[in-house]
Parts: structure tokens; sequence; C-alpha cells
């Protein structure tokens, strides 16, 4: 039985079965060690989790970690591709904050990204943070490190022209709308799939940016968590054009939206596909035959096996995909009904191929295209920082040192030398 001190707290060790066990972490030695010893004289039903490998600790921590879904969905993957794979099978105890420092420079010197290397520092902190919290052990092995990260550069910017042009290749009313809501409010994408009818204010010409929903992929049996805040944990209102809010509130009325309703929601923004009317077509109210079989329209067989496509088969099977929809336990709202990331990703990267803008720009280029018209436009540089929820006024300053970049006539100056 003894006690190591660590950094200003001290860790008391016993031996069980010949195996050295953490008694867990104390502020003095002499509580350190009075742990240990009856520990060691009286077994422990729940010994320190101290001494488990790395890999068993993930696996009890990960599961049941107090953090956002889509967070614990990105910590698994970098945990498992780049931390337990070399670190895996250390005992939890025994690293320090040199063997991180040794692992981050290895993936360094295996050209992973910086922003990568940050999200495996910040994951292992996480997980050994929960240890430090409990006293067993005595300090987290990743504070003091730093890693450095380089922000994406903001090089191209969608200009009216380009957006216009974009516009005129969405498919669909719900598509526009959503690309036109995202460029002059400055939203995120999560946050403005996650808009509802009742965060307008149509008569003061707000709409409240108050949570956002976070995809966690198809392979989730929940694949959408609506979290009530924004990124940045605070709730705010944007101001928009009259002539955006006057469509909106058509467009709510003509698709007989409730408050409840989401504003962007998948059946909304995406073709119906199969499902869609086309042109040329006309309802059809006589039973067809096919394949010697006879098939009555309206039906869920004529659709499926008979492959008609009028419009009375396809309304027929949209009543059946909305019953088979489930529904929110508190207030009744249809979940699954969020447009995925990847689906409007399809969308658009179609419109852009349509459109030879000669360049493929991201639907977070909306956000930035945002930013840099308000700045341009000389607007102060706090109330763009509130409107587009950003957490550091440094955050919003890259986009004003970009345009400053572009109006500075510093090199049409030196020319005069040439002249």
């Amino acid at each position: 039985m003894y006690a190591v001190k660590r950094n200003n707290r001290w860790t008391g060790y016993y031996r069980l079965g010949g195996k050295r066990l953490s008694a867990g972490t104390y502020g003095t030695q002499a509580e350190a060690q009075y742990h240990a010893l009856m520990a060691e004289k009286n077994g422990v039903d729940q010994p320190s989790r101290s001494v488990l490998t790395l890999s068993q600790w993930v696996d009890q921590w990960l599961p049941v970690a107090d953090i956002q879904p889509i967070t614990k969905q990105g910590y698994e993957r970098v945990l498992r591709k780049y931390a337990l794979p070399k670190l895996g099978d250390q005992q939890v105890s025994q690293i320090s904050t040199r063997t991180i420092s040794k692992l981050l420079d290895q993936l360094k010197a295996e050209n992973v990204g910086s922003a990568t290397i940050a999200q495996v520092k910040a994951s292992l902190g996480s997980a050994f943070k929960k240890l430090v919290t409990t006293g067993e052990i005595a300090s987290n092995p990743t504070h003091g490190l730093t890693v450095k990260t380089r922000h994406a550069d903001i090089q191209n910017i969608v200009t009216p022209a380009e957006f216009k042009e974009l516009l005129s290749h969405l498919q669909t009313q719900g598509a526009k709308l959503l690309a036109q809501f995202l460029i002059t409010s400055g939203c995120r994408f999560g946050e403005a799939t996650e808009i509802r009818v009742k965060d307008f204010n149509f008569t003061t010409g707000e709409v409240f940016i108050q949570r956002r929903v976070s995809d966690l992929g198809s392979s989730h049996e929940g694949r959408f968590k609506v979290i009530d805040a924004t990124k940045s944990g605070y709730k705010r209102s944007v101001m928009l054009s009259k002539a955006l809010l006057t469509e909106i509130n058509a467009y709510v009325i003509a698709k007989a939206l409730s408050k409840e309703d989401l504003l962007f929601s998948r059946s909304l923004v995406c073709t119906a596909g199969k499902l869609e009317p086309s042109r040329g077509r006309t309802k059809s109210e006589r039973p067809f035959a096919k394949d010697g079989k006879l098939f009555k329209h309206g039906t869920l067989y004529s659709y499926t096996h008979g492959g008609c496509r009028c419009e009375d088969c396809r309304s027929a099977v949209r009543k059946y995909r909305q019953k088979q929809k489930p529904y929110h336990k508190r207030d009744v709202i249809d979940q699954s009904s969020h447009l995925p990331r990847d689906v409007w990703r399809t969308i658009w990267n179609k419109a852009i191929a349509k459109s030879g803008i000669g360049w493929s720009p991201r639907t977070h280029d909306l956000r930035h295209a945002n930013a840099t018209a308000l700045l341009k436009n000389g607007v102060d540089l706090h109330e763009v920082k509130e409107r587009l929820g950003h957490q550091s006024i440094k955050t919003t300053e890259r986009y004003l040192h970009r345009i400053r970049h572009h109006q500075s006539k510093a090199s049409e100056v030196a020319n005069d030398y040439l002249e």
C-alpha cells in the first residue's frame, strides 16, 4: 500500500491478486494511504476504473457520456480510428501528458489534418475528464496541450447573379425558399431545417432561431435529434426582408401548414420523384389492365404492381406513407420529415451542375455570402456577430479582413511608380 503524488493530489495504490490497483485520488497523502489500506484490507465492490485499458474505458464511458449525440458520434469515430489503435491497450492511469503529446505528433507526421488532431485531443480530454471528476485519476493528461488549427480560407463568395442562376435550377418551391432563407438569414443548415411556422412573427418581420436539428445519419434508428439551443448556446432573432416574409407567408397558407409544422421538411423541399405528377398526364378514373390483371386507380396495388402513376395512385401512396411515419410523443410532431443533409446535398449539387457557374459552392457558403454582404454594406460588426450567432467576434472579423483585402487599393497605388 502506498500513495503517489500527481500534481497537487495523491493517488492511493494497493495490491490484490498480484495486481496493482488504484483506490482513487485524494487531496492529501494521508487520505490516499487510508483508502488504499481499506481497499487492500476489505476489498472494494467497484475497483477504480483507472486500472482499465483505454479501450475498455471508452467502451464504458462513451454510451453514457453526457454530450450531444452528433458530438458523441464524432468522438467515437476519431477515437476508434486514431487513438485506440495506438493507445487502446495502455492502462488509463499510465497514460500521461507526454503519451498524448507523442500521439498527436505521430498523427501530424502521418499527415492527419489539424482539425482532426484537435478532435482527437478533445475526445480524449472528455473521456479523462470523467475520471478526474470522480477522483480516479489525479489530472487530465490532455491539459496543457495545444493543437494549432487553421480556419478554412473564405475564397469564392456566391454573387447575386450566381445565386439567381442556382435558384433557377432548384426543382421545387420548397427548395428555392430554403436557399433564399439560408442566404438572407445567414442561418446554419441545422438551424434552418428545424424552423417551424411558429418561429415567425410576420408582424414584426422576425424569425426566432431557437433550436437546431442534428442529422446522425441513416444508420441510426433515431436519425434526427432536435436540440433546444443553437450551436452558440443562446437563442436569437433575425429580421428578414418584407419580400421574403411575404413569400414565406403565402407559402405557409398555400401548403396549409400549422404552427408546429416544419417550414423546410423533406416532403416540401424534395421532389416527390415517382409520386410527383408528370407533365401531360391526366387523372384517370377508369380501371386498367396489365399483364392480364385488372387494376383499380387510387390503390397501393395499382401503384406497386400495376405501375400506374396517375394522380389518384400517387395520392394513395402519399397517404399510406404519411400514416407510417412516427410521431413525437410530446407535441405530435413528425420528426421523420426533417430534411437529411445528404438529400439536400444531392439537390444542391444537381443545381450547381446545371447552372454552369464554374465552381461548387457549399450550402454553408450561403452563410458566408450573407456575412460578406452585410459587412460590405456597412452593417456594424457586432450586429453581424449577433445575427449570425457567432460566439466570438474574431469569427466575424474573418469576413471583414476578406472585404478589406478585396477593397484595398494598395496594389493600384504602387503602379504610380511604374508610369
